[in-house]
């Protein structure tokens, strides 16, 4: 999780990278969920955070900087955590996951680096 977000912090405009890294660890400290599940629900999460359009004013590009696309992300992650503890209807399948790793320049290197280090994480 902390690779990943390290990844995405920068252009996600994140403004406080230990605060998202605490919300999000606490999510995960009351779900049991696996480290396959936790992975379906980053990417999902991302790929929604990276392509929506609208971004609360709040969070929104001032000056030169990024909009912070952060709390979308973590918001949407606690949800999906949430619909896989929950197990409400799931349509994000591995083929799915496959497809947004290999489209996504950022996410293709971060996954082959994550694999490297974890070799075997989906049979686990």
């Amino acid at each position: 999780m902390h690779s990943f977000l390290a990844e995405i912090a920068v252009p996600f405009g994140d403004r406080n990278l230990k605060g998202s890294t605490t919300r999000l660890l606490r999510v995960l400290a009351h779900a049991a969920l696996s480290e396959a599940e936790v992975m379906l629900c980053l990417v999902r999460a991302y790929t929604i955070a990276r392509d929506t359009r609208r971004i609360r004013s709040v969070h929104a590009a001032q000056g030169a900087e990024r909009p912070n696309r952060m709390p979308l992300f973590c918001s949407l992650f606690e949800r999906f955590v949430q619909a896989r503890l929950s197990n409400d209807r799931w349509d994000y399948s591995w083929q799915q996951l496959d497809n947004d790793l290999a489209a996504d320049d950022r996410l293709r290197v971060w996954w082959e680096e994550y694999q490297a280090l974890h070799a075997g994480w989906r049979g686990s």
